[in-house]
């Protein structure tokens, strides 16, 4: 790794007496203080604080993060994990004795299949989320508001724009974007730097906003809807957050949820919690009939 030298036989003499763990990554990081010249992210079953580390020789200090597979797994689909996924995909694998960082790397690589529908649908999620907000703040003539969710929502725009063309998405996302969808990336100016008033800039970026919603719903949530069709039971909120590959979007998802039921894509099936009916869940499935609501008594 360029700037960061190290021995493999001290970090392999060390990594065999640091237990339990599945696979490790080196990556340089020059941002970090105090003199850190790195990471090194350990993988095990479970997480642990994270510590500072003086190695001999040139590999100098290192902060060690220590995190569970199943977080590895699902970093993917978790913005706030964007900057684990960075480490992954450019450092450098110092073991990984059951492929799971080295299979999960080439996927990342390849975005394709079930990976790219299931990141096309959380980004669509949330790009959703923040483009209603911010018609909701505009509503509210909070205009400053209104415009950090827009802005939100176009962030989320480019990622899936990203996404869309076969590439997982950076973390500085923008130079992709201009690559891959010019069209997004004029909207990202037009609402940042145009001379228009703010108030023009966000009416105009929210009428192409409303475009999209209703141009590409149905092709962005098609693994939603097949998902929902799969079984006859309905679906709640935190099975369809699991199959998602542990994305924290259940929020963004009811919302979303509630739209494919308005334009009668799903149905909603309304279950009690008691015998006395007081308070309901609702749970969604995927059918023809236009009957799209419908009670369950338990």
């Amino acid at each position: 790794m360029k700037g960061l030298e190290f021995k493999q036989q001290t970090v392999d003499e060390w990594l065999m007496a640091t237990p339990a763990i599945k696979g490790a990554v080196l990556y340089e990081d020059d941002s970090l203080a105090n003199g850190e010249r790195g990471l090194l992210i350990l993988f095990s079953e479970e997480e642990s604080a994270i510590r500072c580390l003086q190695f001999p020789e040139e590999m100098g200090k290192l902060v060690q993060v220590r995190l569970s597979l199943d977080r590895l797994k699902a970093a993917p689909y978790r913005y706030e994990d964007r900057s684990l996924v960075h480490w992954l995909r450019k450092g450098i694998i110092l073991t990984d004795p059951e492929e799971h960082l080295s299979e999960l790397r080439r996927q990342l690589d390849e975005c394709t299949g079930l990976l790219q529908e299931k990141l096309v649908l959380t980004e669509f999620c949330l790009f959703y989320r923040h483009y209603l907000r911010s018609k909701r703040e505009l509503e509210n003539q909070c205009l400053l508001d209104s415009f950090e969710n827009l802005l939100q929502a176009i962030h989320h725009w480019g990622r899936l724009a990203v996404v869309e063309q076969g590439h997982y998405p950076e973390r500085m996302i923008w130079d992709q974007v201009r690559v891959e969808n010019v069209g997004v990336f004029k909207l990202y100016e037009e609402l940042t730097s145009s001379s228009e008033s703010l108030l023009k800039r966000i009416q105009l970026v929210l009428l192409a906003s409303d475009f999209c919603v209703v141009s590409k719903t149905t092709a962005c949530c098609s693994h939603l809807l097949r998902l929902l069709e799969s079984r006859e039971e309905p679906w709640g909120l935190q099975e369809l957050e699991r199959e998602l590959g542990g994305a924290e979007i259940a929020v963004e998802l009811g919302m979303l949820l509630s739209q494919l039921e308005v334009k009668a894509l799903i149905r909603e099936v309304l279950i009690p919690f008691d015998d006395e009916l007081a308070v309901m869940e609702r749970k969604f499935f995927r059918s023809l009939d236009k009957n799209r609501r419908q009670f369950v008594k338990p």
